[in-house]
């Protein structure tokens, strides 16, 4: 008998024009390359599901869907189990905008704007975590797949100067291996009379919150202004992750490794050259323990260093203004390097918009918008690309 489960595979269904509708969804772990699949539609939640075509699709994980007359039409992917049902206007226009979800347009302006994706529910479905601006102070809202407000936390931080929160980032993973997502992100106290950050004040922790609840997991003094965070599993791939949080960008900065069960800090170092936006984890020789990667040095999961790459880059110099040549003879400025960013810095750059609410794109029928650096508009890294993990029909 066929798997009849419910199975989340992202779907996602996009208007192309004149009754066209372009499907897309994912490929699991456990799916078989050429698996097959059947994708199917109907008018209205009453009505009988039809498939689209008698021939399974086996080398693609997309399909672009031809319908009878241009109406809202319902859609499933049937393979080894079924997926979620998505909903779209095969009459529209066409579009690229899978999601989007209205918010707050004094709340969400600026710097402030801030996402990470996460499975906050724990059901294999991906959540959104927002952070903004309200009543002077930043706030972390966390949004379910299909953008419901599952909790919202104060900070208790205000600011800075210019209106930005650097000093505030956040991520989702599961970081003390419980089974459940963690939110982690840096909260001050309600009685903090400031108008704007400045430097870290007594009070100052690093909290991770249950992902679906929001409930405090655990909280962990930092007296840090922290400029960039990632998570990795530095005592290996089976044990709790770490999260890793990088003080000052363009300047000597300091890495400091929390333990994602308790919240304390690990190690600590403190390293003579800048990182830019550049703090990566991963394992790069294969045995089992991921490295941490800050600008251009590498880091055993102990903190040690494991090696040191010869410093390039542009150099902003400090006596006048403009860029000038790095090198050896250069004494002054701040290194501006490239490379790649966090995921967290991508979503940032990915989703601010002038609109008061934060959308999903994808690249299909389009071509990709590279991202630009704030700071010295150098592309820093490619569009994400939410495309399939098979090939298209005929590609």
């Amino acid at each position: 008998m066929p798997n009849t489960n419910r199975v989340h595979r992202q779907l996602v269904c996009l208007p192309r024009g004149e009754g066209k509708v372009l499907l897309s969804w994912r490929l699991l772990p456990t799916d078989r390359a050429d698996a097959p699949f059947q994708v199917e539609r109907r008018r209205e939640a009453s009505d009988t599901w039809v498939r689209v075509s008698e021939i399974p699709v086996t080398d693609s994980t997309t399909l672009l869907d031809r319908v009878p007359e241009p109406r809202r039409y319902e859609y499933r992917v049937v393979g080894d189990g079924v997926s979620e049902v998505v909903s779209v206007d095969a009459g529209a226009a066409p579009d690229i905008v899978a999601l989007s979800i209205p918010l707050d347009p004094e709340m969400f302006s600026g710097w402030g704007l801030l996402m990470a994706l996460g499975e906050l529910c724990n059901d294999g479905r991906i959540g959104y975590i927002v952070r903004g601006a309200r009543g002077g102070r930043l706030w972390i809202l966390a949004y379910d797949h299909d953008g419901q407000l599952r909790w919202e936390r104060n900070t208790y931080l205000p600011p800075g100067e210019n209106g930005d929160a650097y000093h505030v980032p956040l991520l989702c993973w599961d970081v003390n291996a419980d089974g459940r997502s963690e939110v982690v992100f840096y909260t001050g106290q309600p009685d903090d009379p400031r108008e704007h950050y400045g430097v870290p004040e007594v009070g100052q922790c690093l909290t991770a919150v249950d992902g679906e609840t929001g409930e405090v997991v655990w909280e962990a003094p930092s007296l840090m202004v922290a400029d960039a965070m990632t998570v990795g599993h530095l005592r290996g791939i089976d044990q709790a992750a770490s999260v890793v949080v990088q003080e000052r960008t363009y300047a000597d900065v300091t890495l400091t490794a929390y333990d994602g069960r308790t919240g304390a800090v690990s190690w600590q170092v403190d390293q003579a050259r800048p990182a830019g936006h550049a703090l990566d984890i991963a394992d790069i020789d294969e045995d089992g323990v991921q490295e941490v990667i800050c600008g251009g040095v590498c880091y055993r999961g102990d903190g040690t260093v494991k090696w040191e790459a010869e410093q390039l880059g542009m150099l902003i110099s400090r006596s006048r203004r403009g860029l000038t040549r790095a090198g050896p003879e250069c004494r002054s400025g701040m290194r501006s390097r490239t490379g790649t960013q966090a995921s967290t810095s991508w979503t940032r750059m990915a989703t601010r918009s002038s609109r008061s609410s934060f959308t999903m794109l994808t690249t299909a029928g389009s071509a990709a918008t590279p991202l630009r650096c704030r700071g010295c508009s150098r592309i820093p890294l490619k569009t994400r690309d939410m495309r399939p993990t098979r090939p298209s029909a005929g590609s």
